[in-house]
């Protein structure tokens, strides 16, 4: 949206969520570190396009705009092209893969599918995702994906955030240590992880 008119009501415009946080640190007082990149450089991505495969709706909306700025523009893919020709950011919890079923923070086996499906896709070069924690959310929401990651084979890149604290009932550090087991690079926030992952695309 155009910041101006939010500037103008005396209200201070955020891009991100990432930068909401920073800018409600720094009203209060607090130091707003820049998000760390994470540890580790992967090799060069094979294949072209990117697969966003998101459980929250504001978290895909936000990696689509980011990715937009340096990758041009993300398709949505549907039930009858699931795989286009571009690449694509994917909100699992919209209403067509939630009819007759639990959300995907729920029920995670539609999206580990998918996840396993871009693994196999020797057009896919980075997939993104998010994994959210807390109450209400499967109790185990990295188990079903990591067998989907386990193709066996070179597969693309899988760059990820988890969306948590150390209180939740998963267990923030445990989710995350299991995913960077499993070869992910996990971001500090979801705008980082869509910035990596964009940064590995060739333009």
């Amino acid at each position: 949206a155009d910041p101006a008119p939010i500037r103008a009501a005396g209200l201070q415009p955020a891009s991100t969520l990432e930068a909401a946080a920073q800018l409600a640190l720094r009203a209060v007082g607090h130091s707003a570190p820049e998000a760390a990149r994470p540890d580790g450089r992967p090799a060069q991505a094979r294949g072209r396009y990117l697969r966003g495969l998101f459980a929250g709706g504001t978290l895909c909306s936000e990696a689509r705009l980011i990715l937009e700025q340096r990758l041009g523009p993300i398709a949505r893919p549907s039930l009858a092209e699931p795989r286009p020709a571009a690449h694509t950011c994917l909100d699992f919890g919209e209403e067509e893969y939630t009819h007759g079923r639990p959300h995907p923070m729920i029920d995670t086996r539609l999206r580990a599918e998918a996840l396993r499906q871009a693994m196999l896709d020797p057009a896919c070069a980075v997939v993104l995702f998010d994994v959210i924690l807390g109450y209400g959310a499967n109790p185990d929401p990295v188990g079903p994906l990591l067998p989907a990651m386990a193709t066996g084979a070179e597969g693309p890149v899988c760059v990820a955030h988890v969306v948590g604290t150390d209180a939740d009932p998963q267990g923030l550090a445990d989710q995350t240590a299991r995913l960077r087991d499993a070869g992910v690079l996990v971001a500090p926030t979801n705008a980082a992880a869509a910035r990596l992952a964009g940064e590995m695309l060739p333009l």
